[in-house]
């Protein structure tokens, strides 16, 4: 499993990407109440609108990815950003199993 979490840049959605980001933090946790680990990659959304509009990605990881997981600037309509993001997120799930295998054999 991992998550690629698509928050909307726009300075004014702010507030609603920190509560998603809250509750989806409370959904992983499992049934003892503790977080799951899972890999996690961050897209920030709407990059294709005015710069004006927009919050930096210094500005959205400082809000919402203090610890530094990796994140893309996206624009749907130019097709930029979306598949290297979910390379990015296959790829750590890739690298997390890896172990788990390894312990199976």
């Amino acid at each position: 499993d991992g998550v690629l979490f698509a928050a909307d840049a726009q300075a004014g959605r702010l507030a609603e990407n920190v509560a998603a980001l809250g509750s989806l933090r409370a959904n992983l946790d499992d049934h003892d109440g503790r977080p799951r680990e899972l890999p996690l990659v961050f897209l920030y959304t709407k990059h294709d609108l005015p710069a004006e509009l927009l919050l930096t990605r210094a500005a959205l990881n400082q809000e919402l990815n203090p610890h530094g997981r990796p994140d893309f600037a996206c624009s749907a309509l130019r097709g930029e950003g979306v598949l290297e993001a979910l390379h990015a997120v296959i790829t750590a799930v890739m690298r997390q199993l890896g172990p788990a295998r390894e312990q199976t054999r």
